[in-house]
């Protein structure tokens, strides 16, 4: 059974919750890459659901600004389209998400001038009077990100105008077993609000 067959399958499922597991390099990226393709046809080429995924992740970048000895560490984010929701996300929105993960770490936006264009970069800081950006490990990463798009969740004109499902690909990648499980319990809340 090749990625379009078993993305058809699930298209078709009646079931409300669809958990997949499979070990790394199986294709469950390329498999929620099938999946959304065949619900944007089945949508006149509209996104019908909402994808986090290796794709999601790669909308943030490092950029560690070696030329001036890391002084202006920041984590950009790519232009996408979900650029144009940035302007709804609030500090306070993510550092509730974060709560649940006890960051040690504090963050400010950098917006773009234009509020369409959204966040452009977001840096990290431990002391809250210097501000001196810090980069933050993988595993910080991932969990600021994932709460990022948790965020997202509560934007209206996003996940509510594309509800029919919510594909999630591993959102756990280079966490600790505490944060799998607090993940894991985000991911609940997420099924119980729709």
């Amino acid at each position: 059974m090749n990625l379009s067959d078993i993305a058809s399958e699930i298209l078709f499922e009646r079931e409300n919750i669809i958990l997949i597991y499979a070990f790394n390099s199986t294709g469950k990226t390329r498999l929620s890459v099938e999946y959304k393709n065949l619900t944007k046809e089945a949508n006149n080429g509209e996104h019908s659901g909402v994808y986090y995924n290796a794709y999601s992740e790669d909308l943030f970048i490092w950029d560690n600004d070696e030329e001036n000895g890391n002084e202006n560490l920041r984590l950009g984010i790519i232009d996408s389209t979900l650029n144009k929701y940035h302007s709804f996300l609030t500090k306070e929105l993510i550092s509730e998400k974060l709560e649940t993960y006890h960051p040690k770490y504090k963050f400010d936006f950098d917006y773009n001038a234009n509020p369409e264009d959204g966040i452009d970069s977001i840096f990290f800081y431990l002391d809250e009077e210097t501000k001196t950006p810090i980069k933050i490990s993988r595993g910080e990463e991932r969990i600021f990100v994932w709460c990022f798009f948790l965020a997202l969740f509560e934007v209206d004109g996003w996940a509510n105008l594309q509800d029919q499902h919510i594909f999630i690909d591993d959102p756990v990648s280079s966490l600790d077993e505490h944060n799998i499980f607090i993940t894991v319990d985000s991911i609940f809340d997420i099924i119980s609000v729709h």
